[in-house]
């Protein structure tokens, strides 16, 4: 009778084409930095916060698949939804289309349930042409961080405000700060190259 279940389930699991994870599963599977973080809810329940990392393609969209096959097919797919129906669904496309892709059982509700960090972070991503995948993190107008594999570069507008405008404090460590400034006049401009520095050191410090 056991051997009848287990061979039942493996069959289930083999036709599915994707594997279904618990929360701390899946989160174990999301620390590894090559894995691709998708959110397949709509951009509203988006908005409202999302684990971190994860990029937004709506799975009820007509353009699903073509969004999707933006997608880097040598990387694992680690996808969700709110409660995990739609993740099944998006799972077996792309499962389908070529995808290896693993999908949290009980959704976006339960890993909030389950005291999960989430956040509000927009991220985009694109592939060069060497194929690799580059993220985009909008932190807030003008200020963002972009992430390849486990490098981190910031880049954070200067303004008329001292200390920076963003506080990277509680951001990963970074590996290169870029600055940016709209002004040319002496005493602005020296900033950059004094916050450039400090974050320089700071960075090192960290390693």
């Amino acid at each position: 009778m056991l051997s009848i279940l287990f061979g039942f389930a493996s069959g289930n699991a083999q036709n599915q084409n994707f594997r279904t994870l618990d929360v701390s599963d899946f989160e174990t599977a999301i620390a590894n930095v090559d894995i691709v973080r998708l959110d397949v809810r709509t951009a509203e329940e988006y908005a409202e916060g999302h684990i971190s990392g994860a990029i937004n393609i709506d799975v009820l969209k007509d353009d699903f698949l073509k969004c999707a096959s933006e997608l880097p097919k040598d990387k694992d797919i680690a996808l969700y939804c709110r409660s995990g129906n739609r993740s099944k669904k998006a799972a077996k496309m792309l499962s389908d289309n070529g995808y290896r892709v693993i999908e949290l059982g009980n959704g976006y509700n339960g890993w909030v349930k389950a005291g999960k960090a989430v956040t509000k972070e927009e991220v985009d991503f694109f592939i060069t042409e060497s194929g690799t995948t580059i993220y985009v993190y909008c932190i807030k107008h003008g200020t963002f961080k972009m992430r390849v594999g486990d490098k981190w570069v910031y880049i954070d507008p200067v303004s008329d405000n001292i200390p920076p405008a963003t506080d990277f404090s509680s951001q990963p460590k970074a590996d290169i700060i870029l600055i940016t400034h709209e002004h040319h006049d002496p005493p602005h401009h020296q900033q950059p190259l004094l916050r450039t520095a400090w974050w320089q050191r700071r960075s090192n410090e960290k390693r």
